[in-house]
């Protein structure tokens, strides 16, 4: 669907395919596309005010949340006891590189009790606490440092979170529905989406299938995306970033209008 201002990865995803010889799909799936088509958006999403969203959930007993199928972007995670109406005890957590968990047990570099570790000391200061990132309030220490980490579509939390409140409240930068069920890249964006998964998929093809003519073909697209003087990535940014206040905000409203099935 075309709108005139805004497209559904849809019809990139049809252009693109098209341009790199797959229009049958047999290279890539069509959800293959459509996934390249996202991570393309969350790459611009900063510069195009997507909806702010708050939701909160049930603390997953397994610390492993799946996100939101609109999340694009987290930018803050709180626990807290109590309903969204009535919250108690929040607490902030905390990004930490490197955190990896499915529920029981867990990796990371810095995991508090390093034992002859070279490089990370052991923090057993107190109970699980590190004295140069404590937390204080009037002149007390509190609670336990939560910390979480994101990958392939799940946050993961550490073991101290499930004592950090019953609730996990997540403030994210979303479309207010699933991802490729509505016109939602705006038409700024439309060149630079599709030298993207253009350039992406004939990598990926030269990689399996090397030859001239591909190597050919996506030396056009790399630079058609990422020359620095002129190239379309760039030139989508500047646009988004030239937008005036009373733009940004038709944008903001247009992305966060909630019923797409009526399309309104």
């Amino acid at each position: 669907m075309n709108t005139g201002r805004y497209h559904t990865p849809e019809i990139i995803i049809s252009k693109a395919s098209s341009l790199v010889g797959d229009s049958s799909y047999e290279f890539k799936s069509k959800a293959g596309y459509i996934s390249i088509v996202q991570k393309a958006v969350e790459e611009l999403a900063i510069y195009s005010y997507f909806e702010e969203i708050w939701n909160d959930f049930e603390m997953p007993k397994d610390l492993v949340l799946q996100m939101p199928e609109d999340c694009f972007n987290i930018r803050d995670i709180y626990l807290f006891n109590g309903q969204k109406c009535n919250i108690e005890k929040s607490r902030k957590v905390y990004w930490k590189r490197n955190y990896y968990t499915q529920g029981k047990g867990y990796v990371a570099n810095d995991k508090w009790e390093n034992h002859n570790d070279p490089y990370y000391p052991s923090h057993n200061i107190g109970p699980r606490t590190y004295e140069p990132i404590l937390r204080r309030e009037a002149g007390n220490a509190v609670d336990q440092i939560y910390f979480y980490n994101i990958q392939n579509g799940v946050v993961m939390f550490s073991p101290s979170c499930l004592s950090g409140g019953e609730r996990v409240m997540l403030h994210y930068n979303g479309l207010g529905c699933k991802f490729g069920e509505a016109p939602l890249i705006p038409a700024i964006f439309r060149t630079a989406i599709e030298d993207y998964v253009c350039e992406f998929v004939l990598r990926e093809k030269m990689g399996q299938e090397p030859s001239q003519g591909l190597i050919s073909l996506w030396k056009i697209y790399d630079n058609r995306l990422n020359n620095p003087m002129n190239g379309s990535w760039t030139e989508a940014i500047n646009r988004a970033k030239k937008m005036n206040a009373s733009q940004r905000q038709e944008l903001a409203t247009y992305l966060g209008r909630g019923d797409w099935g009526a399309n309104r």
